[in-house]
């Protein structure tokens, strides 16, 4: 019988407090809606332009023995150094190139992404040559702040390719995204 009482109490303590620690957020969170720009757009803002000055390079690679550098300013382009007299390095062009992170230098071929799509340029032609779209998935390429989720059901058309986000405040939406107030919140 004692047993009993404890429960009978402990019950609706436990299911109180569950709701409390749940009604603490009030369901606040916010979305990121996926802002995209036409493919044909990026496309034809590639180009050389002439060095710039004042970039943060995230990646340098050296190729031809370190006579050219290819510095990577990520989501911007890529600034052609050339290194053959390493005391004094010589800016040759920047490659616009928005939403860059990364290349592979192998010979004549320069290969690197365009947000979610895989380039390919020919170093000799100065032009791209080859493209697979949709590469990769925007959600994997976008690093979002914390507490900030990809809106879902969201439709990209086929012919653009996401460039950045939005943040949509959704304060009074009660959906919590953590499991465990799901069951007790409304």
């Amino acid at each position: 019988m004692n047993t009993l009482n404890s429960v009978r109490y402990f019950v609706p303590f436990l299911l109180s407090a569950l709701l409390t620690a749940c009604g603490a957020s009030d369901g606040y969170h916010k979305t990121a809606v996926p802002v995209s720009k036409p493919r044909a757009e990026l496309q034809a803002e590639i180009h050389l332009t002439s060095p710039q000055s004042n970039l943060t390079y995230s990646k340098l690679y050296s190729e031809d023995y370190g006579k050219l550098l290819f510095a990577i300013v990520k989501d911007k382009g890529v600034q052609v150094i050339d290194n053959s007299k390493p005391e004094s390095p010589n800016g040759l062009a920047f490659l616009n190139l928005q939403g860059i992170e990364d290349v592979v230098i192998e010979g004549d071929t320069f290969v690197t992404n365009q947000y979610a799509d895989l380039v390919v340029f020919s170093r000799n032609k100065e032009k791209e040559v080859g493209r697979v779209n949709d590469l990769y998935d925007y959600q994997s390429y976008i690093e979002l702040p914390n507490n900030v989720y990809w809106k879902s059901n969201v439709q990209i058309p086929d012919d653009h390719v996401v460039v950045d986000y939005e943040i949509e405040d959704n304060g009074d939406d009660k959906d919590d995204d953590d499991g465990f107030c799901f069951l007790f919140c409304w």
